[in-house]
């Protein structure tokens, strides 16, 4: 067992020896502290030595879900790189018809490229229909379309766990602890709308 193995082990297992509400409040204050006695047990480990539901994110017991706060999520991605996805045709179409015609007459004929069409909408235009097909992955109901994640607040404290999941909602790839949270590592969709749209999924 390596050294750094044997150090957050001896951390966990002090954990452990406190009854549930006493590792709440030793990981509380560790993180007011900014000591992060705490900080070295992996996140699977603390989870679990603060009785999170991890059967809702395991698979196990997905009907656990109700114990966390779930949701679905995508990026606004620019529409430089939604060319490469899309025939421009299909990203114009999201115009006013107006404005779709007077395009599409100015495309006939010329080799079109990405740049080109870019150059003929406004930047609000561009914005706009970057935010359209966002808005239409977020509501597609194949998985493949958004990302998926999903909160737990401990009972009776501050402390959050926060999970990202793959396209099943189920199998977790990627779990986030207090510490990450207070680090500025969870990411918040909700604090930014100009990058992010997202639905809580009831």
């Amino acid at each position: 067992m390596s050294t750094k193995i044997k150090r957050y082990q001896n951390k966990l297992n002090q954990l452990l020896e406190m009854n549930l509400s006493h590792r709440i409040i030793a990981i509380e204050k560790d993180l007011i502290s900014g000591l992060d006695v705490y900080k070295t047990i992996p996140a699977l480990d603390l989870a679990k030595a603060l009785e999170v539901p991890l059967s809702a994110v395991d698979g196990s017991d997905p009907d656990s879900w109700s114990l966390w706060q779930h949701y679905r999520y995508v990026e606004i991605e620019p529409l430089a790189e939604l060319f490469n996805k899309y025939d421009p045709f299909e990203i114009i179409e999201r115009l006013d018809e107006e404005r779709y015609l007077e395009i599409s007459k100015t495309l006939t004929g010329i080799k079109i490229t990405k740049m080109l069409v870019i150059d003929l909408l406004t930047v609000n235009e561009c914005e706009s229909i970057a935010r359209s097909i966002a808005e239409e992955n977020l509501n597609n109901e194949d998985g493949d379309y958004h990302s998926l994640m999903a909160i737990y607040n401990v009972i009776s404290s501050g402390l959050s766990f926060q999970v990202m999941l793959d396209g099943d909602y189920t199998t977790l790839s990627e779990l986030k602890s207090p510490y990450d949270e207070r680090d500025g590592k969870f990411l918040k969709v909700w604090d930014n709308s100009k990058k992010y749209l997202y639905l809580e999924i009831p």
